[in-house]
């Protein structure tokens, strides 16, 4: 749950950290905050404090988000109508059908479970060990595999842009490094790297 603190922490960040060189008040309150925790969860939060849960509309299609809200103001004198529509690609490793919104405190939170990348798994005998890692969601060019002595190290990195409807742009990097010992049987020699789809 976001307190209020949280939620004005939030702001502040997409506010002053993220887009700082903006100074078009709308342009900048609707920014998202994009988070990968190692919670295995995809957060994406924007500032909806303007409107009321019931006016906001989230859909999933595929593998984007399609965010929509409106209001209506009317005075005797006078009507306002807000509307904001954005749209954001998930990443490749989270699970549309996980994906879940809510309002707190002037936040939408959207969340979705995703696969960690780099579990995985060892097979073993005599003649060969094999040693399977989830690389989900990564490049084949992203990936690095190493040796160092009886050490495999095995790391990922990527940069995820994303561009909105009004063009306002967010990146999001992603990175993990997985370190395996290998048993003292294998000839280090003979150890090879190979990516498979």
């Amino acid at each position: 749950m976001i307190t209020r603190f949280a939620s004005i922490f939030v702001r502040g960040a997409i506010n002053k950290v993220i887009f700082p060189q903006r100074s078009f008040h709308l342009f900048r309150r609707y920014q998202p905050f994009l988070d990968f925790d190692e919670d295995r969860k995809f957060r994406l939060m924007l500032d909806v404090e303007d409107f009321h849960p019931r006016d906001i509309d989230v859909k999933i299609e595929e593998k984007r988000v399609k965010i929509t809200a409106h209001k209506n103001n009317e005075h005797r004198n006078w009507r306002d109508s807000t509307q904001i529509t954005r749209e954001y690609d998930l990443p490749d490793d989270v699970d549309p059908s996980s994906v879940k919104s809510s309002v707190d405190s002037g936040v939408l939170v959207i969340e979705g479970d995703r696969r960690i990348a780099g579990d995985a798994t060892q097979m073993s005998n005599e003649k060969e060990y094999i040693m399977n890692i989830d690389l989900n969601g990564f490049k084949p060019e992203e990936v690095s595999v190493k040796q160092n002595g009886d050490e495999i190290i095995v790391e990922a990195k990527q940069e995820i842009k994303n561009v909105g409807n009004d063009q306002s742009q967010s990146k999001l990097f992603r990175r993990f490094i997985r370190r395996f010992n290998l048993p003292h049987h294998i000839n280090k020699e003979e150890i090879k790297a190979k990516y498979t789809s």
